[in-house]
């Protein structure tokens, strides 16, 4: 890891899109057809998926306009493809089984090591990475963070829909996160960069494929950042609403219903 690569807390931000029909709003796997532009239009595992990369930002400010700039430039390529982009967590209606795979290796890996599994990954988040100075303050943000992830969570959680339905959840995108051999609670100084450079989770379960976590708030092996909040459309809710007034508690499960109290 390369840690004071970057100015400290610095921002880098990914942006998962989806690429659907203009007219029927199906999916259109079109990623191929022109539609990336590296390094900032880059693939994902589903060809009707781009994900936008902005160069490392001094500030939010900053952030936003490259993600408007990005977010037109994939959407005039998608068009130039016959496509639009949707920026949403999870596509309401369509059937992740049998979504065309991005002819990469690290996803032809993906897809023999996870078999018909992968096909539920068929969501899109928004990455925020944030530069650290060391391999402690990462770990002390983190821990900084995680109190507030509940919080967070809820003020994010917009994936009720997916694959014709109604989830009963307010994000199911974070429940499908967590169906992964990499999903679930992050290291922590307890469990310690040891867990990050080894590649394994603190379950010790082996990490997906391309080497990433998924998890709301984690150290970035490759960016030598802690990659936090993944999304402003990625996670499970346990907002309520008590006199009128949005409230948060901590989810006891991934993904409140919304039918519970």
């Amino acid at each position: 890891m390369n840690f004071g690569s970057s100015t400290p807390w610095s921002l880098g931000v990914e942006e998962e899109l989806y690429l659907v029909d203009p007219v029927t709003l199906d999916t259109a796997p079109v990623f191929d057809h022109g539609v990336g532009s590296p390094p900032r239009l880059k693939p994902e595992l589903f060809a009707a998926l781009v994900e936008t990369t902005t160069p490392i930002c001094r500030d939010a400010g900053e952030v936003l306009g490259e993600l408007g700039r990005l977010r037109a430039q994939a959407s005039a390529r998608a068009a130039a493809a016959g496509a639009s982009v949707v920026a949403i967590a999870t596509h309401p209606l369509a059937r992740g089984q049998g979504q065309p795979i991005v002819n990469e290796p690290r996803y032809k890996k993906m897809v023999a090591e996870l078999g018909d599994a992968v096909y539920r990954q068929f969501v899109c988040g928004l990455h925020v990475h944030v530069g650290v100075p060391s391999r402690e303050a990462s770990l002390r943000a983190l821990e900084g963070l995680l109190p507030w992830l509940p919080t967070a969570i809820s003020l994010a959680a917009n994936s009720p829909f997916v694959e014709g339905e109604d989830s009963g959840l307010r994000s199911v995108r974070i429940s499908r996160l967590a169906e992964l051999p990499s999903g679930g609670p992050s290291a922590t100084r307890s469990t310690g960069m040891s867990t990050v450079a080894s590649g394994t989770t603190p379950r010790g379960r082996r990490r997906i494929p391309d080497g990433s976590q998924r998890s709301a708030v984690s150290p970035s092996r490759r960016h030598a950042r802690s990659a936090a909040g993944r999304s402003s459309r990625s996670c499970s809710s346990a907002v309520r609403r008590r006199s009128g007034s949005l409230s948060s508690a901590p989810p006891p499960r991934s993904g409140m219903r919304s039918s519970d109290p």
